[in-house]
């Protein structure tokens, strides 16, 4: 064992020098010998004892891709991959990418997030959080890493904007000029349920059970595979209960459907319907009629604002709609939930002063 000793601009550095079984191990550098010499000593024990872990000398993009390719695949969706990919690689690797691993520290991630606040949203940054911390935990548990840095970093809460919607009158007149369309049973399910679009074409006819009026969210069609797959979360696995006059509707679609498909919503082949065709047809209905132009997913959203309209209970939208935490719920219709305790202290001011007064 010894103490290496280096004398740079800013005055002498030493770090521990330890030979084990013809092989070197080095620790870190220090501003006093005394900090060397301690972690040489516990640098000599651990590897006694075999619980030293040697870092893996490689740069955060061989780390991000290495992951992405091995093990990632087993734990995402492609999608999902993809999107950690390209934000990490436009954001990230610009900055930390040919840096070695083990040298990156928690407080320089914390300025990148904090500086990119000004040109990113919040979600766009958490996704790259995630990202770093599941790379950085993989190679602490392959003890290639002693410290996952991501641990002192802290993740940023998401910043939701307000929902476009449509108005009641809005949503009933769309229906009502998307009728003689293939495809309005996929905006009608999105509407009176609040499915997202691959969980819309991903239903199945045996996802309904009619005689107990119970709709099961159980998979969704993916578009990029062309497959049916898992959903997004596991709470996205749900029931939903209909009601009669939506039972009518299903029913009625089944006995129309022009071809024997197990797809509730299919196109003129019996096959899965392309996204880009429901936009175009969402875009010449808007345009035709004019309503205001919104995106499909805002339809889930216009679903959830109706039900929060109507004073229905924030637990039950939130399973309803298949968010893990209903704290999401509350967070993305802030703006409706606010008017809701709004009128609830009017009602209760009403209800209490008139005993008081």
């Amino acid at each position: 064992m010894a103490i290496q000793e280096i004398i740079g601009k800013k005055g002498k550095k030493f770090r521990a020098n330890v030979y084990w079984k013809g092989e070197r191990f080095l620790g870190k550098f220090r501003s006093s010998k005394k900090q060397a010499e301690s972690d040489e000593r516990r640098i000599y024990v651990q590897l006694e004892d075999g619980t030293y872990v040697k870092e893996k000398v490689i740069t955060l993009d061989e780390a991000v891709q290495e992951f992405f390719k091995y093990i990632a695949p087993n734990q995402m969706k492609a999608i999902t991959i993809k999107v950690y990919l390209d934000s990490y690689n436009l954001h990230v690797s610009p900055v930390f990418g040919k840096r070695k691993l083990n040298s990156i520290k928690p407080l320089e991630i914390q300025k990148l997030w904090n500086r990119k606040q000004s040109s990113l949203a919040n979600s766009t940054i958490i996704k790259m959080h995630t990202c770093l911390n599941q790379v950085f935990g993989y190679y602490v548990e392959m003890d290639y890493l002693k410290e996952n840095p991501m641990k002192k970093v802290r993740r940023l809460s998401p910043n939701y904007k307000e929902a476009e919607i449509w108005s009641r009158e809005e949503a009933i007149l769309f229906l009502e000029k998307v009728e003689p369309y293939q495809s309005y049973i996929v905006f009608w399910l999105a509407l009176n349920f609040g499915l997202r679009y691959g969980e819309c074409t991903g239903l199945l006819w045996n996802d309904i059970d009619f005689e107990n009026k119970v709709m099961h969210i159980q998979r969704a069609y993916h578009e990029n595979t062309s497959s049916l797959g898992s959903l997004k979360t596991a709470n996205s696995n749900r029931k939903i209960y209909l009601s009669e006059n939506q039972l009518i509707v299903l029913k009625t679609h089944k006995q129309n459907q022009r071809v024997d498909t197990d797809l509730v919503c299919a196109n003129s082949l019996g096959g899965f319907f392309m996204a880009r065709n429901i936009r175009r047809v969402m875009s010449e209905v808007c345009r035709k009629n004019g309503i205001k132009r919104i995106t499909f997913h805002q339809l889930r959203h216009t679903h959830a604002t109706f039900f929060l309209s109507m004073k229905e209970s924030p637990k039950v939208i939130s399973e309803r709609l298949g968010h893990a935490d209903i704290k999401t719920t509350l967070s993305i219709y802030q703006h409706v939930t606010k008017q809701i305790h709004e009128e609830s202290s009017k009602r209760f001011d009403k209800f209490f002063s008139s005993h008081t007064s």
